[in-house]
């Protein structure tokens, strides 16, 4: 199993590294990217081994949808982050400012965090949704319902300062809580974060040098490297938070301990 395992490895890392010329020579937009960098590994891991569909799909709904929709329109109206109209695939802005690739971007990488840590760290589990996971996604459902119609009604109603500072925070409750609750997963954790760390932070370099996206909000601090610039913020709550949040809310409200 774990040469087997160690195969699927090296074989998602070559998926990407094999992506990234592929990328940076046809200047590939954010989805399309995402689809290279997030899909293909995920349609590799899935040929590899069934995976647990309903569970997948209830994290794709909860991550990509209920968590990342309210969060995208706050960042998105209050500028902690723009990706340029040149930059889409589908030339379509929900609420005349929130582009649909965005929203089909945070599905995408949902799902590619959930599957590489079931596929690596739980290939042995059964297929059954937690009882939690309906009342959880029943409220982020209320959230994304108020969000849409603050933003229906206008940009300014959901721009808040420091919008990325702010809007990122309950991640940290959500994964202090699970972590506390279940030390035990902090190992695999661990191991997932890592591995998503680096691919976010090559990801991140790609993007800025492609133009896929760009910062115009208020931060509190900025990393810079070489001509890369981009916020504090983005290194801490993308790179390394975002993975275990993901872990977390699938640990404690979709995965049914079974």
């Amino acid at each position: 199993m774990r040469t087997s395992l160690g195969y699927d490895f090296l074989v998602v890392v070559g998926i990407i590294a094999a992506s990234v010329p592929l990328v940076l020579y046809t200047h590939a937009r954010p989805l399309t990217t995402a689809f290279l960098f997030f899909s293909l590994p995920t349609l590799y891991l899935f040929w590899r081994k069934r995976k647990p569909l309903r569970e997948l799909l209830a994290g794709a709904l909860l991550l990509g949808f209920g968590f990342a929709f309210p969060f995208d329109v706050i960042q998105t109206a209050s500028g902690g982050w723009l990706t340029p109209p040149s930059q889409f695939v589908f030339p379509y802005e929900l609420f005349g400012f929130l582009p649909l690739d965005e929203i089909l971007w945070f599905f995408i990488q949902g799902v590619f965090v959930i599957t590489f840590y079931i596929h690596f760290f739980e290939p042995r589990k059964a297929d059954r949704v937690g009882k939690r996971f309906a009342h959880i996604f029943l409220g982020t459902m209320v959230a994304v319902t108020l969000i849409s119609i603050l933003a229906s009604t206008g940009r300014s109603n959901v721009i808040i300062p420091y919008s990325y500072l702010v809007a990122g925070a309950p991640m940290l409750l959500v994964i202090a809580y699970v972590l506390w609750k279940h030390p035990q997963l902090i190992p695999k954790f661990s191991k997932t974060a890592a591995f998503f760390f680096v691919l976010f932070f090559v990801y991140e370099l790609i993007a800025l040098h492609l133009g896929q996206w760009q910062f115009p909000g208020m931060y509190i601090g900025w990393i810079e490297l070489w001509v890369f610039r981009f916020p504090l913020e983005e290194f801490f709550y993308w790179m390394f938070v975002y993975t275990l949040f993901a872990l977390s809310m699938y640990e404690g409200a979709i995965d049914d301990g079974k």
